[in-house]
């Protein structure tokens, strides 16, 4: 059996087990009848389903466990992290693109160039082993490149792009992966500093600046209610909160410092939202806008 199929049965397994608790009989006909919908094979022995069993819960920190009294098998913890959101997500979009033929016909891929995804690994391997590491990096506005050497300490995504984050002399900075040249990993060990939290570092921020030595304050923006639909579903910051006021409105807050993603993400919605408060930062934004139309003058 391929690693395809088996990553498949387990797919599969987690999609039953979320929905409801099964014996291995009904988990072994479900995957059977998936079996004949699939063409593949995914019907295995118990010994193969306690296997999947801890592949899943190291893969993606779901726990199944076996209730003795009921005879079944249930999801007892989901732990499932970030990392492993993603690759269900992926690997679901992956194996339906994957069973129809010419998918490429009636699906569109934006075109985008290289996010630096090569380098993800030596990064992690650095971090991992508290070694420095020197590359290449090409500035996005003189094309100038620097050499840089630095201790690695996290990497972090935003907006398509993947960024480096680590320590060059007295600074903690930030580089596109998409940028970065000829990376190696030193010899040369550092210590990772134990108060080091990337979450903390970014928790009044929004984008890839951080903003946690600055003051976060809130924010407030009106639409329509038919557009926070898109703020419920794709929330701009872990502090927005959503209020309804009268005549269809809504209110929209987030807790944060400002930074230049922050105002760019905003300027995109248009006329759909208006900044409200505090008024110091709508003046400033307002001002943005006056900027804009200047270069239509």
């Amino acid at each position: 059996m391929s690693k395809l199929d088996s990553f498949t049965r387990q797919r599969y397994i987690i999609s039953k087990l979320q929905k409801q608790d099964c014996t291995f009989e009904e988990l072994d006909n479900y995957l059977k009848n998936k079996s004949s919908s699939d063409h593949r094979k995914y019907d295995c022995d118990i010994r193969t389903f306690q296997r999947d069993t801890k592949e899943i819960q190291a893969l993606f920190g779901i726990l199944i466990k076996y209730n003795k009294r009921d005879k079944v098998y249930f999801i007892e913890e989901d732990n499932t992290d970030e990392i492993g959101h993603r690759l269900l997500e992926t690997f679901d979009i992956y194996k339906t693109l994957n069973d129809f033929e010419r998918a490429s016909k009636y699906v569109h891929f934006s075109s985008r160039k290289a996010i630096g995804g090569q380098h993800i690994y030596s990064i992690l391997t650095a971090i991992n082993n508290k070694k420095a590491i020197e590359f290449q990096h090409k500035n996005f506005w003189t094309d100038v490149t620097t050499t840089f050497t630095i201790a690695p300490y996290a990497l972090k995504e935003f907006n398509g792009r993947w960024y480096l984050i680590g320590k060059c002399g007295d600074r903690i900075l930030s580089w596109g992966l998409d940028r970065i040249l000829d990376l190696e990993i030193t010899k040369t060990k550092f210590i990772y500093p134990k108060d080091f939290n990337l979450n903390n570092m970014y928790q009044n921020s929004f984008g890839i600046h951080a903003t946690d030595d600055e003051d976060a304050y809130k924010i407030s923006f009106t639409t329509k209610a038919s557009k926070a639909n898109y703020f419920v579903t794709m929330p701009l910051h872990a502090t927005q909160t959503i209020k309804q006021l009268p005549n269809d409105a809504v209110e929209i807050s987030v807790t944060l410092a400002p930074t230049h993603d922050f105002i760019i993400e905003l300027l995109s919605h248009g006329k759909e939202i208006k900044v409200t408060a505090p008024k110091v930062f709508a003046r400033q934004f307002k001002a943005r806008i006056k900027e804009i139309l200047e270069l239509y003058k």
